[in-house]
């Protein structure tokens, strides 16, 4: 790749040089120094200059042109040579990836064969993909994009999976807790995940964001659990607007759902609505107007009860204030204004000690870009007060969680202003502030949640798109050990937007959202089932 690098340097060399002989040329050959001609060419010229008895006409036409036209022929035949040269550094890079691919079958073959021998863990297997085409992370930073991911990168190219012979398959096969498809669900470019339960029924919210024939005004889904089968089955569904999330809440014995309503294509000022349950299904209850709605938490702090909508941008500018409601058996009262830049998600905790926080993840500033902070508030008694700020860069969600461990804020990081690997921060509170605690390596990272299984602390991100297996790509599952998250497994995802943990009957789930795979966003998104069994190569660790 060097040597072809030099190639394409000195053909742009010789070209600037051919450029500067040919301005150069057109600056001497002025009127006065014209090469003679003798009007061979159809048009006598005009008589010779004074004192200069004899000399023949010119045509004038040759000193319009200042050029002549043997110098003319002389560049087209340099272009052509030099046409030839970039011609054959073509023909010779296209071989070189015909031997860059032999080479890569031959590794993938002798990973099989050490497979086979049991020398190598087939888990190591994994999916090759190919590189044909990788997207410019520039291509995403013109204005449409301050909108966080609505704008797809628009390249894609088909995974292809490596494979074993399946008696290799099954005997290499380590049976070990993890995450196995256990359902799939109908969504059309799902951004969020919401699983819930009213009574002893078991619900699942999905926000179906945007669908190409639809626009914005893509109908959002509710499922409900099939006890018998323990699958979902589609219940309602609900009128939405780019809908960026669906957030259950419960309050007197009554049942609610928030819908944030984002963008309709042309404005982010809109009505987000609230459903109430009435039994059977959710019906229209109340709504309130939100400036590119993304996300919603209800709490109680000393018996009242609030709900704050994380507030992305009005239509002109992305720093503005993300709003906190005190809620009032339905009734909605503005009880505070927090300013956020490009505000995308919020999260409300009260820790072990009483501390009272609410954290808002901040997506684009202008001047600041994708490099903005996120910010930390916290409860004074009477309300909300700044605490902190926290790096993160172009961050997607938030979550606030406590363990035995201490209390943690981590921060899904979508991008930088170059490319879609970033890291996703992690912090802990050390009694005064949160600090820095460890970085976690994600592309395109959009959702970041925890869960607990058997007393034991997990992390998931849903990574959305990565520049060389784009779409197709693997979302991860962390587990807390040895005072670090490590890799506890790679789940390979289309798109994700959301890995959304739950649990049902003591098992624990995770509900994964799609939402585009490079041609449309009308997916079957994937409900994983955590048990010990078979691990997929598809879903080993990358």
């Amino acid at each position: 790749m060097t040597q072809i690098s030099r190639r394409m340097m000195l053909f742009f060399v010789l070209h600037s040089l051919l450029i500067n002989l040919v301005l150069t040329q057109q600056e001497e050959n002025s009127p006065g120094t014209c090469i003679v001609r003798d009007g061979r060419d159809g048009v006598p010229g005009p008589p010779g200059a004074a004192g200069r008895p004899g000399s023949p006409g010119r045509d004038g036409r040759d000193c319009t042109i200042n050029w002549s036209l043997n110098r003319v022929f002389d560049m087209e035949k340099r272009l052509r040579e030099l046409d030839s040269k970039c011609q054959f550094m073509v023909k010779e890079t296209e071989e070189m990836k015909k031997e860059l691919g032999t080479s890569k079958q031959q590794a993938q073959q002798l990973l099989r064969i050490l497979a086979a021998k049991k020398i190598l863990d087939s888990d190591s297997l994994i999916r090759q993909t190919t590189y044909d085409i990788i997207p410019t992370p520039g291509e995403a930073l013109t204005q449409a994009d301050i909108v966080p991911s609505t704008r797809e990168p628009t390249t894609f190219t088909t995974p292809v999976f490596s494979t074993l012979p399946e008696s290799t398959a099954s005997q290499s096969c380590k049976k070990r807790l993890a995450f196995h498809i256990h359902d799939k669900v109908e969504t059309r470019g799902a951004v969020n995940m919401e699983v819930f339960n009213i009574e002893n029924s078991t619900f699942l919210a999905v926000a179906n964001f945007h669908l190409p024939g639809d626009g914005y005004s893509t109908d959002s889904f509710i499922y409900k659990m099939n006890p018998n089968t323990e699958m979902f089955e589609i219940l309602q569904t609900l009128p939405t607007i780019g809908c960026r999330s669906m957030t259950y809440f419960s309050d007197s014995g009554d049942s609610y759902l928030v819908v944030t309503n984002h963008f309709d294509g042309s404005t982010h000022t809109l009505d987000s609505v609230i459903y109430k349950w009435n039994g059977t299904e959710f019906v229209n209850y109340t709504k309130i107007k939100t400036h590119g709605a993304s996300a919603a938490q209800f709490f109680n702090i000393n018996g009242e009860s609030f709900l704050a909508f994380a507030n992305y941008r009005n239509n002109t500018r992305v720093s503005i204030f993300s709003i906190v409601y005190k809620w009032n058996k339905g009734r909605l009262e503005v009880f505070q204004k927090l300013p956020t830049h490009g505000a995308v998600d919020c999260k409300f905790h009260r820790s072990k000690e009483g501390q009272i926080f609410l954290v808002f993840a901040n997506y684009y500033k202008l001047n600041e870009g994708f490099n903005v902070k996120s910010v930390v508030y916290k409860w004074d008694g009477q309300r909300f007060v700044f605490a902190q700020n926290v790096e993160a860069s172009a961050a997607m969600s938030v979550d606030l969680f406590e363990s035995d461990e201490g209390l943690f804020l981590a921060l899904a990081s979508h991008r930088t202003a170059s490319t879609w690997h970033s890291h996703t921060n992690v912090y802990r509170w050390n009694g005064t502030s949160f600090v820095s605690f460890q970085e976690l390596e994600t592309t395109a990272a959009i959702k970041v949640n925890h869960f607990v299984a058997d007393g034991t602390l997990y992390l998931t991100i849903a990574n959305y798109f990565d520049e060389i297996t784009n779409f197709q790509t693997h979302s991860m599952v962390y587990k807390y050990k040895n005072d670090r998250f490590v890799k506890f497994q790679g789940i390979s995802t289309m798109g994700a937007y959301d890995l959304q943990p739950y649990t049902y009957r003591g098992v624990t789930y995770l509900a994964a959202a799609f939402r585009f795979n490079g041609k449309h966003g009308s997916l079957k998104s994937k409900i994983y089932k955590m048990y010990i069994g078979c691990v997929a190569r598809e879903d080993a660790l990358p």
